[in-house]
């Protein structure tokens, strides 16, 4: 029996690795970063219902990007809302004339959260081509949305729905990722991006 489950734990981990290798793998941007709100819009009563400003900077604090947010909603911090980018480690991105891929994910919670999600591609011009908003609410849905870019699909990218489904293994839980549908292709042809 202990065989039995340890070739059927190494077919499924090996499974889930060669699933995620053909995929261009994103870590936290050592190159950008998101500001934080204003420390004293958090006690005011002002701020309850209006939105604030945070950016996105790069290294040398530049502004780059600007997003509105409500400061008691808006969840800073690693793992909730960040900034990330291709890996330095992947190979070169199949996307014509793109050198690097940026995403910024933004978490605010009420009495549910809202999770919005902006990736641009930038190109060797320097260009930040920005692909539509993701936007869902994960409590709502029990999904979520994301684009993935492939290493074998050639100036395309995809937008695909994923259900969470909770197992529980022994005493341990676990929460996977469960493949729903694609909900659309986006062709890049060097300059223009457009919708399959």
């Amino acid at each position: 029996m202990k065989k039995a489950l340890l070739i059927l734990f190494l077919f499924c981990f090996n499974t889930i690795l060669l699933g995620q290798a053909n995929f261009y793998g994103f870590q936290v941007s050592p190159k950008y970063k998101l500001t934080t709100v204003d420390s004293t819009l958090l006690i005011s009563d002002i701020s309850e219902n209006k939105k604030t400003s945070i950016f996105l900077i790069d290294h040398k604090g530049n502004k780059l990007k600007e997003f509105k947010v409500y400061p008691r909603q808006y969840k800073p911090g690693l793992g909730i809302s960040y900034v990330s980018e291709i890996s330095r480690y992947e190979p070169k991105l199949s996307l014509k004339d793109i050198n690097n891929i940026v995403t910024v994910q933004i978490v605010q919670c009420n009495v549910i959260c809202k999770y919005t999600i902006y990736y641009w591609l930038i190109n060797t011009k320097n260009e930040w081509i920005e692909l539509p908003v993701i936007e869902y609410s994960y409590e709502e849905e029990n999904a979520i949305k994301d684009y993935y870019f492939q290493y074998d699909m050639t100036n395309q990218i995809r937008l695909d729905k994923y259900k969470m489904v909770e197992s529980t293994t022994g005493k341990t839980g676990f929460t996977a990722q469960e493949f729903q549908c694609t909900l659309k292709y986006l062709n890049w042809d060097g300059i223009i991006l457009s919708e399959e």
